[in-house]
């Protein structure tokens, strides 16, 4: 017989889902802030020095167009590993947009952090 006066078994325990979840929140507003951040200093930059003679915007123009297909690329990976584990009955929904949203999150803020300490030309 249950014990009537154990009320914390009454009560569902946190489960890794709800930390999860505070850290798939805690991911986008990180994704959010890098974004931000590099496209604002990427306009700057093109706006201070588009008359300049040795600009470095060109290369900066040609990385940043490298950098995103490779991400959409990673991001195609990440989808059709999400898929498989889906299939296979493996699936978190916090777990899996982590997954899907790391190779952005880790591009958007390497890039804020390259951008924020760049020296202009």
């Amino acid at each position: 017989m249950k014990n009537p006066f154990d009320f914390a078994s009454s009560f569902s325990k946190p489960t890794a889902s709800v930390m999860d979840a505070w850290g798939f929140g805690k991911m986008v507003t990180e994704l959010w802030a890098g974004a931000v951040t590099t496209i604002v200093l990427r306009h700057l930059n093109w706006a201070f020095n588009w008359h300049h003679p040795k600009r470095r915007v060109t290369a900066e123009d040609r990385r940043m167009v490298i950098e995103k297909i490779a991400a959409a690329m990673e991001i195609h990976a990440a989808w059709l590993r999400l898929a498989l584990g889906l299939l296979s009955g493996e699936y978190n929904p916090w777990r899996s947009g982590r997954k899907l949203l790391a190779p952005l999150h880790r591009k958007a803020t390497a890039n804020a952090r390259r951008l924020a300490r760049r020296r202009p030309v």
